[in-house]
């Protein structure tokens, strides 16, 4: 903006005879703030399903009636299935890069020349415009992984019985129960970790003040000289605005690993064996049992495993946010002036003494810097518990009862009541041998087995979370120069301000 107070007729019309001049330079403008920018991140992976339970083993039941016969009984359970190892937790990681604004570069003082010759001048140069803010920047992560689902529980195995009867047998009878599964490993938990580069935002530059210079010349008047009085005064840099702040937080949880089943339980296994046999007598003829050799087995069968239950999704975050970059600001307006004065006739009567000039010339200040944006990072990252491991099955509770019978044999007479008549018996080439009896006889086995519990599935592994961030804060524009002023002035007293 220029404006001057001008009149007379000279060197260049209305301004020549100018009492007062007066010319200011414009302000640069003001730079506009920098934008802020925000962004939000939300990942979340799905949850892993539970797997199925194995199902129970039958309830096993055996009955054995030896007569003449070497008999074998072994019951037994199955074993207890393992359970599954629980799976590993994901490694959480967040990865930040977090940078404030810078602050533009201030603006210039403008250049103030003054020229005086016997006149008053004064040049005030204009003042550069404030660079604006810079723009803040914000940034936040939440990641969070599913958890891993339970694996089922395995079944129980059957329930064993066996009962023999055995008539001058020669009995075996085994029972014993399965062992119990191992418990699986539980999974390592993931590693954490945080990586952070916070770096704070630089401050611009500082303005140069502008340049002032008065130059005078006087003007003569009679006998006696009197000096003009000439000030000039630069204008101020504009300040700079602030470094735009930078802010990022992070935060990753990776989900807790499902625990895994409970091992099934053994049968309740039971065996009851009852022997009725002789200790001495005729024995058998020459004559063999040659019967036919029978087996009782009686298994039942393998429960299912359980299916492994899925892994987690990974979750992940990326994020770039950046503030807005303000405008540069406007310069300062130029003004100049010039004025040349009509000559007059001095009366004999004045006295004039003889008076320096006065001479002022202040150079502009450069306008101060912003302050540097302040940049934070926070970053939390949590791995999740590892499942506990399932308890192994109990061994069945097993019970045998066995009963012996002894009976005595008479060659010469038989027992009405407990042996074999003489008379009525067996006769003496089809009896028993004189020695002892052997017995060659049908040969029986009984077994009763109860199947093994099925191992429960392994549980998947929780997924990776992960974040990463870059967050830069706006960089506000340079300020404006301060506009020049300069002024000139040539003949009488007059007081020209630019």
């Amino acid at each position: 903006m220029a404006s001057a107070d001008t009149g007379g007729n000279g060197l260049l019309g209305d301004v020549g005879n100018a009492v007062h001049s007066v010319v200011n330079g414009g302000n640069g403008g003001n730079s506009g703030n920098g934008g802020n920018a925000s962004s939000s991140n939300n990942a979340q992976s799905g949850n892993s399903g539970n797997s199925g339970n194995s199902g129970s083993t039958g309830g096993n039941s055996a009955y054995g009636l030896c007569v003449l016969a070497e008999c074998h009984t072994n019951v037994s359970s199955g074993d207890s299935g393992n359970t599954g190892a629980t799976g590993s937790t994901g490694d959480a990681s967040n990865h930040s890069n977090t940078v404030g604004g810078k602050s533009g570069a201030a603006g210039n003082g403008g250049d103030a020349t003054a020229a005086g010759r016997s006149g008053n001048s004064e040049a005030n140069a204009g003042n550069g415009g404030n660079s604006g803010n810079g723009g803040n920047a914000t940034s936040s992560n939440t990641a969070q992984s599913g958890n891993s689902g339970n694996s089922g529980n395995s079944g129980d195995t059957g329930r064993n019985s066996a009962t023999n009867l055995c008539v001058l047998a020669e009995c075996h009878t085994n029972v014993s129960s399965g062992d119990s599964g191992d418990t699986g490993a539980t999974g390592s938990t993931g590693d954490a970790s945080n990586h952070s580069n916070t770096v704070g935002g630089n401050s611009g530059s500082t303005g140069d003040g502008g340049d002032a210079a008065v130059l005078t010349k006087d003007q003569k008047w009679g006998h006696h000289s009197k000096s003009g009085s000439t000030e000039a005064t630069a204008g101020n840099g504009g300040n700079s605005g602030n470094g735009g702040n930078a802010t990022s937080s992070n935060s990753a949880t990776t989900g807790n690993s499902g625990n895994s089943g409970n091992s099934g339980d053994t049968g309740g296994n039971k065996a009851i064996v009852r022997s009725i046999g002789s200790e001495q007598g005729h024995g058998w003829n020459q004559d063999r049992w040659d019967s036919d050799k029978s087996w009782t087995t009686v298994t039942s069968g393998d429960s299912g495993d359980t299916g492994a239950t899925g892994s987690t999704g990974d979750a992940w975050n990326d994020s770039w946010t950046r503030g807005g970059n303000s405008g540069p600001a406007g310069d300062g307006g130029d003004a100049w002036a010039v004025t040349e004065q009509g000559k007059k006739s001095w009366n004999h009567h004045d006295k004039w003494s003889k008076n320096n000039g006065s001479t002022e010339a202040t150079a502009g200040n450069g306008g101060n810097s912003g302050n540097g944006g302040n940049a934070t990072s926070s970053n939390f990252a949590t791995t999740g518990n590892s499942g506990n491991s399932g308890n192994s099955g109990d061994t069945g509770g097993n019970s045998a009862v066995v009963k012996t019978e002894n009976k005595k044999w008479n060659d010469q007479r038989g027992d009405n009541r407990h042996g074999w008549k003489h008379h009525n018996g067996w006769k003496h080439h089809n009896g028993w041998k004189h020695d002892s009896w052997k017995n060659h006889g049908t040969k029986s086995w009984t077994e009763v087995t109860s199947g093994n519990s099925g191992d429960t599935g392994a549980t998947g592994s929780t997924g990776d979370a992960s974040n990463h961030s870059n967050t830069v804060g706006g960089h506000s524009g340079p300020a404006g120069d301060g506009g020049d002023a300069a002024s000139w002035t040539h003949g009488k007293k007059h007081s020209v301000k630019a």
